[in-house]
């Protein structure tokens, strides 16, 4: 059995080859060109694919191209804008300066402009204060004017009164001319010319001790020699026609005063406690 199975499969399989062998040559033939065709159009996929690849790969790298040209514009700008930032702030740091400079520099002539001032206002003071102590000793004069045409000069404890024409008349002692050397005044000389010795013109003069009055005067003021403590005497001259209320009041040392005939007017207290007081000629 086994025999005949062998035996039949042999006789087909050559039958198989006869006929392959006797195949007409036109099918043979289709047949590799089929198989011819076959594999160009394989290979006309696979260049198809590999073109499409490499047109895609140009693609992306003009994509990629294009990408990094926009980032690069991108940067650019940024960096322009970073650019235009430093110049902003460089010109901001430029104008802080200067006007730190400015502030600086006004502050200096501030200071400068100060401390001028403070050296005029110590010079100028410095000028008083030598001035008052000079005046205090009595080495440098002083003058002035107190009267229309009549002027003052105190030197070295004498006070001067020359011109013509009458003294001022003086409210307050603190008005006198001479006021802040008062203490100093030792001797009260009023020139020929001067026709009258005005209200309170040496009141209060401590250091007083002597006064000559000339015979161009016709009244002597009010309290003009009120509480001049140290003047011990006076002589009136025949031209005087009056004497001003408390005129000599309060002189404490006044010991002898002479009053000529010429005299119509003699104020009230004119020498009211004048407790030193021993003669009076009239």
């Amino acid at each position: 059995m086994r025999k005949n199975r062998k035996s039949l499969l042999a006789g087909l399989l050559c039958v198989v080859v006869l006929m392959a062998d006797f195949a007409p040559v036109g099918v043979r033939v289709s047949a590799a060109e089929q198989e011819a065709g076959q594999k160009t159009e394989s290979e006309l996929l696979s260049e198809a694919e590999g073109r499409g690849t490499e047109e895609s790969a140009a693609e992306t790298g003009m994509e990629e191209s294009a990408t990094e040209e926009k980032e690069d514009g991108t940067g650019t700008e940024a960096s322009a804008v970073e650019e235009k930032e430093d110049e902003t702030g460089t010109e901001a740091s430029e104008e802080a300066e200067t006007e730190n400079e400015s502030t600086v520099k006004s502050t200096e002539t501030d200071a400068e402009d100060v401390e001028t001032k403070d050296n005029s206002l110590t010079e100028t003071e410095t000028e008083v204060d030598t001035e008052s102590a000079e005046l205090a000793e009595g080495e440098a004069p002083a003058s002035g004017t107190c009267g229309a045409n009549v002027m003052w000069k105190l030197e070295d404890g004498t006070l001067t009164i020359s011109g013509t024409g009458a003294m001022e008349n003086f409210t307050y002692s603190s008005s006198l001319p001479w006021d802040s050397n008062r203490s100093g005044i030792q001797t009260v000389t009023i020139g020929e010319g001067v026709t009258s010795i005005g209200d309170r013109a040496f009141i209060s003069c401590s250091s007083l001790t002597s006064v000559t009055i000339p015979g161009s005067v016709s009244s002597i003021g009010d309290a003009a020699f009120y509480n001049c403590n140290n003047l011990t005497s006076v002589t009136i001259p025949d031209s005087v026609s009056s004497i001003g209320d408390a005129a000599f009041s309060s002189c404490d040392n006044l010991t002898s005063v002479t009053i000529p005939g010429s005299v119509t007017s003699i104020g009230a207290s004119a020498f009211a406690y004048c407790s030193g007081l021993t003669s009076v000629t009239i």
